[in-house]
C-alpha cells in the first residue's frame, strides 16, 4: 500500500490586528534560528507553514498599539492557532 508520510514540521495560524508585523522566534538552545517576520494582511490573519517542531515565542507589533508577545509548542502534522489581541495606546495629554 501507499507509503505513509509521517509530517516532521507544523503550521501556525496567527490572528491580529490587520496590518500587525509579526514575529515568530525559536525558544531556547536553537536559538541560532533567525526569527521569522511575517506583515499581516487586511485579513488580520497569516500563517507560517513548515515550522520545527518545539517552543517559540509569537509576537505582534502594529503602530498605535501595545506590543504583545505569547508562548507557543509546535507540533508535527497540527496546525496551532493563535489570536494575539493588540490594545490600543491611549494617548494622555498631561498639562
Amino acid at each position: 500500500g501507499p507509503k505513509k508520510v509521517i509530517p516532521q514540521t507544523g503550521d501556525l495560524l496567527v490572528s491580529t490586528e490587520a496590518f500587525a508585523k509579526v514575529e515568530l522566534k525559536p525558544v531556547g538552545p536553537a536559538v541560532a534560528a533567525r526569527p521569522l517576520v511575517k506583515n499581516v494582511p487586511r485579513s488580520g490573519e497569516v500563517e507560517f507553514e513548515d515550522i520545527r517542531p518545539g517552543q517559540y515565542t509569537i509576537a505582534a507589533a502594529s503602530k498605535g498599539f501595545y506590543a504583545t508577545d505569547s508562548e507557543i509548542t509546535i507540533t508535527a502534522g497540527k496546525t496551532f492557532v493563535v489570536n494575539l489581541e493588540l490594545e490600543k495606546v491611549k494617548y494622555e495629554l498631561n498639562i
